[in-house]
């Protein structure tokens, strides 16, 4: 046995006690459980181990009871607010780090959901005497969580921590700690009389370490708009839980796992991306080191449109009385004077049909003409080009509609379509719905009327069921975009039916994903009676919410966020190019239903009392949420939708071939909402209203042109923005090869050649230059350069406008 000296066993001691301290999961000091109070099953036997904390707090219905564990007990129905139990004595300080541990009992045979509150300053129920503040408590084995479930003859915890900042900020000095017991939404609080309070606890062990930032990020291209991205387990003091995805520093995914397929990303860009990790309770991680991919170039067929078709050309101002619309929007060709007429002088003819504030007793239609867009540099809203009204606001819902009781936010869908069948003149279809419609409601929809006077009731035609009255598709899955497909495409697919209608409702009520459905009144009737039920095509529709989880989504459409907000769609097209658009505000990061401000999920604080002021924070009040939000267009191809119309795949198989995430400095509101879209099939015109976009409901109509990229760019009056590129296709027996290019503006030029897969190969220009005229002279096969044969691809970008195009190389 070895001596130990005096000193040698003092050092072993202070080594031993710091160890012990610096291994304890986030803690500063050792970890302590202080019993605040353990009841027993007469006051006698209770247990008290906080000095100076001995006065009991119980409402009149609690008895002391020797069931399980022995404890505090309901002994009749109660009220939600009714009850409380807890603890006082004198002011302590409550600090970060702590938590409040409150142990239960099941005394009865079933299962019993619950979610108690916990006051730091109210020493009765929460609704009479005092009234202070009540915090939501949380699972103690899962802190997501907010209901607990104790199972039959068992115990279960419900926690507290101590926060500073926040919603759940208590840290201070408190003289009590008292519990109010909710029992599931309060409908069943007749159950409250089987659970015991067993004990309350004060515990310094809340975690308060972050996970160290995780390493080995590495990642894999799936194909031009996907790319898988891995990285090591991540390292914590407790346990690493979920992760956030970064692409340029703003939250993009969110993963429970050390993987993440990023999809939506443009073809032949270049990314960065960074990981961090979470704990339980929400500790984050500083950022991984970060990786940098360029995607594919565009592998879709030759007849599909390109993220690179569209051309951004500014945006318009509605006129003044417009607030609080734009739910939908109609491109009419034979507004404002027509395709010749006075309206098409400034390159813009048509008009366009929206309608004003969508509450239950407006929601009415009218038709603006088209000035021509501005990209203003200053983005003072004040350069834009204001809109006139053609036609007034118009109720041209019919009464069987106006007299729905329940409507709180109207959903309405409008789309122009040209004599067809029966149609003795063109129609303005609007179809009809309102926010809360949930589950299998169903409801005459669809009507028409005459787009040339709104105001012509003899004109209106509807309202008419899509598909059967009492079978699906149902409300939440209609009455939001529609628009129409060329008359040959669905002749060949969707018998004649060239009308489509969706919805993609948020919180997954419409499916996991965006609906279409394709119909064709006009060969029913010159109108339909009302309340025809039309029969209709299928040729999207993803698998039902009911079959998720909150972290699987089967049958869903790639990356699927309960927040995403797809607001319009249309068919495009451009010389043999097409395909279905569908816009709006993709969801990105972890979801929950609540409010943005706090990031936090309203189960956190949905039972807190008083209810928090969100408003500064979150003007628009609870949802669906999101960690980030991006505007962005997805794609999809004709052809798949074919195939779901005929049967030979799935309605949820489509996915999206592409997308084009909107430049966010286009838009002038703080949420860069996208509330509905329509395009000009004659010019190549797509517009798109930004919601609230200059504050006070006021809304803006965003204008882009479609261009074929596939061919060279053609200078334009219209689009002073775009710089021309005088060789698109280089000599491929020449090694020497000249790319020439006219910019209109000023900025950072960057030349650059990429291979095939994307990696890029040499930087040739990378500098400030004015506006002109410029050329590089490239030689593949100098020593600086050196290209064996094949195909590679040269990017020139000017400010945020950039151009790609292919080279060949043959040796």
């Amino acid at each position: 046995m070895k001596n130990y000296t005096l000193k040698s066993i003092f050092l072993l001691y202070v080594f031993t006690l710091t160890f012990s301290i610096f291994t304890l999961a986030g803690r500063t000091s050792l970890a302590q459980s202080i019993i605040l109070v353990d009841y027993g099953s007469s006051p006698s036997e209770n247990i008290y181990g906080l000095e100076g904390w001995n006065v009991v707090l119980k409402s009149s219905n609690q008895v002391y009871s020797s069931l399980g564990p022995a404890g505090l007990q309901t002994n009749s129905n109660c009220s939600e607010f009714s009850d409380y139990r807890g603890i006082s004595g004198s002011s302590r300080n409550f600090r970060y780090g702590e938590r409040i541990v409150v142990t239960w009992y099941n005394t009865s045979n079933q299962e019993i959901r619950f979610i108690p509150r916990i006051s730091f300053n109210d020493p009765d129920e929460p609704d009479t005497g005092i009234t202070g503040t009540w915090f939501t408590m949380r699972d103690f084995t899962n802190f997501r969580r907010a209901m607990i479930t104790i199972e039959p003859l068992s115990s279960a915890k419900s926690v507290f921590n101590i926060f500073r900042n926040g919603i759940n900020a208590a840290a201070g000095n408190h003289s009590l700690v008292n519990i109010n017991l909710h029992i599931e939404w309060g409908e069943q609080n007749e159950l409250k009389q089987y659970l015991i309070c067993d004990k309350i606890e004060l515990m310094t062990d809340a975690d308060t370490l972050p996970p160290q930032k995780p390493t080995n990020l590495t990642y894999q291209l799936l194909s031009d708009s996907r790319v898988k991205l891995n990285w090591d387990i991540g390292v914590d003091n407790v346990s690493v839980t979920d992760y956030f995805i970064y692409l340029d520093n703003k939250i993009e995914g969110y993963s429970r796992t050390n993987s993440f397929t990023v999809s939506f990303l443009e073809p032949f860009k270049q990314y960065t991306f960074t990981i961090t990790a979470l704990d339980q309770i929400r500790n984050e991680s500083q950022k991984s080191d970060p990786v940098t991919i360029t995607t594919l170039p565009f592998q879709g067929r030759n007849d599909l449109i390109r993220p690179t078709d569209f051309i951004y050309l500014g945006a318009f101002k509605f006129p003044s009385g417009w607030e609080f619309g734009g739910d939908a929007l109609a491109y009419n060709p034979q507004g404002d004077g027509g395709q010749s007429g006075s309206g098409s002088i400034d390159g813009y003819p048509g008009s366009l049909f929206s309608n004003n504030i969508d509450q239950p007793t407006f929601c009415y239609v009218a038709e603006i003409n088209i000035p021509p867009p501005i990209i203003s540099t200053t983005h003072n809203p004040d350069e834009l080009n204001t809109a006139i009204n053609l036609q007034p606001f118009t109720n041209i819902r019919p009464n069987s509609i106006n007299n729905w009781t329940d409507v709180d936010v109207w959903r309405l869908g409008l789309a122009y379509l040209s004599p067809r069948g029966l149609q003795s003149s063109p129609k303005l279809y609007h179809s009809w719905g309102y926010h809360f419609q949930l589950g299998e409601s169903k409801s005459a929809s669809l009507c028409w009327c005459n787009p040339s006077n709104l105001a012509d009731t003899n004109s209106y035609g509807g309202p008419w069921y899509i598909g059967l009255s009492n079978s699906p598709p149902y409300d939440p899955a209609l009455n939001d975009y529609m628009f129409s497909v060329p008359q040959t495409w669905a002749d060949s697919f969707t018998s004649g039916r060239a009308l489509i209608i969706g919805r993609a409702r948020q919180g997954g009520i419409s499916g996991l994903g965006p609906t279409l459905y394709a119909i064709s009144p006009w060969n029913l009737g010159n109108p339909p009676p009302i309340f025809t039920e039309l029969n209709f095509s299928k040729l999207l529709e993803y698998g039902s919410v009911y079959n998720a989880t909150d972290t699987t989504y089967p049958n869903s459409i790639l990356n699927y966020n309960l927040a995403d907000d797809w607001k319009g769609a249309d068919w495009l097209s451009i010389n043999n190019k097409s395909a279905v658009m569908i816009i709006g505000r993709k969801g990105l990061g972890d979801h929950w239903y609540g409010f943005q401000g706090e990031s936090t999920p309203l189960s956190w604080i949905e039972f807190n009392i008083p209810f928090p002021d969100f408003y500064p924070t979150d003007p628009d009040g609870k949802g669906h949420r999101a960690n980030h939000y991006t505007p962005m267009i997805i794609l999809y191809d004709p052809v798949q939708l074919a195939a779901v119309a005929s049967g030979s795949i799935n309605s949820y198989e489509p996915q999206p071939y592409a997308a084009l995430r909107l430049d966010t400095s286009i838009f002038y509101g703080r949420s860069k909402i996208i509330k509905s879209a329509s395009f000009d099939p004659i010019n190549k015109i797509l517009y798109a209203v930004e919601a609230d976009a200059l504050q006070e409901g006021e809304n803006l109509i965003h204008v882009w042109k479609l261009q074929d990229s596939q061919t060279e760019v053609k200078e334009s009056k219209l689009i002073p923005t775009e710089f021309k590129l005088y060789q698109n296709f280089p000599n491929p027996f020449n090694p020497r090869t000249k790319i020439k290019w006219q910019s209109p503006v000023s900025g950072r030029h960057t030349l650059k050649v990429f291979d095939i897969l994307g990696n890029e190969i040499y930087t040739l220009i990378d500098e400030y230059k004015p506006a002109g005229i410029y050329e590089v002279e490239f030689q593949s096969s100098t020593d600086q350069y050196q290209l064996t044969s094949g195909v590679y691809f040269y990017k020139l970008t000017v400010g945020k406008y950039v151009k790609i195009n292919k080279m060949l190389f043959i040796k």
